[in-house]
C-alpha cells in the first residue's frame, strides 16, 4: 500500500503474503528467528514527498523507516503512470549483498 496526500505526506508498505505469526501473542517477545523473518518480510516508511515532473522522479523524504538507515534520507523513485497504475522504479539499491533495481507496480483503488 502506498498513499500520497494533498498536504505532501506519503506512506509506503510492502509485505510478503506468507509471513508466519509469532508463537507468542506478544510482539516484543518473538524469538530471534521470528523477529528476523518478520523484518525481512516487511518494509515500511513514511514522510513527505516532492514530485519533479520534468525528471519523472518523486523524492520520498523519510521521517520514519523500518530500515533504520533510511530515516532522515531522501529515497528517489522514477515514476510512470498508465491509467490507474503507478510504476515506481528505484535507482540501484544494495539488497542481499547485490545492487538491485526494484520495480513496484501500484494500482489505484476505486
Amino acid at each position: 500500500m502506498i498513499m500520497y496526500d494533498v498536504h505532501g505526506y506519503m506512506s509506503g508498505h510492502v509485505m510478503r503474503h506468507d509471513r508466519v505469526a509469532f508463537s507468542s501473542g506478544d510482539p516484543l517477545q518473538g524469538s530471534a528467528e521470528e523477529t528476523r523473518t518478520a523484518f525481512q518480510g516487511y518494509m515500511a516508511y513514511c514522510g513527505t514527498y516532492d514530485v519533479n515532473e520534468p525528471q519523472g522522479t518523486i523524492a520520498h523524504i523519510l521521517e520514519c523507516s523500518l530500515f533504520p538507515n533510511w530515516k532522515g534520507t531522501i529515497q528517489t523513485r522514477f515514476f510512470e503512470f498508465s491509467g490507474n497504475r503507478l510504476l515506481l522504479t528505484t535507482p540501484p539499491l544494495m539488497l542481499g549483498g547485490h545492487h538491485q533495481i526494484v520495480h513496484a507496480l501500484w494500482e489505484r483503488l476505486p
